[in-house]
């Protein structure tokens, strides 16, 4: 609930209560030269900004998706927060399958489909029915 509350505040830069408009504006800024542009100079379509894999929105200027994967030996993990505001955070207690997949990278595909089919959301911050904040 915390990384899905995390995400979540990343969602409105200006309204986000422990980063400033700049500072997220930094951290999901393409790298300078090759890494994060194409050969005219343009920032990529998809690319590795501070901590997260970062893919501008091309039908919402300015907006994001950006997700961050996790895996360390026994644990796989997914926190995806896309352009349209909806946010999810996978965590596995295994790392990969015998076929040496990893968990993380098979259930996101599965997870946009269901995500973009909802079209009546609540408007109402459910946050505080379904966790309490921390001390």
């Amino acid at each position: 609930m915390d990384l899905v509350r995390f995400a979540a505040a990343l969602n409105d830069p200006k309204q986000c209560p422990f980063l400033s408009e700049d500072s997220i504006g930094n951290m999901l800024a393409p790298p300078p030269g090759p890494v994060g542009h194409d050969p005219k100079g343009r920032p990529k379509g998809e690319y590795y900004a501070c901590g997260w894999d970062v893919r501008p929105a091309a039908r919402q200027p300015g907006k994001v998706t950006k997700w961050h994967t996790g895996l360390l030996a026994g644990s796989s993990t997914l926190l995806v927060c896309r352009d349209d505001g909806i946010n999810w955070a996978v965590l596995f207690n295994s790392d990969s399958g015998k076929d040496g997949k990893e968990f993380a990278g098979l259930i996101d595909p599965l997870l946009h489909k269901p995500a973009s089919d909802i079209k009546d959301w609540p408007d109402t911050d459910l946050f505080p029915r379904f966790a309490s904040k921390a001390p």
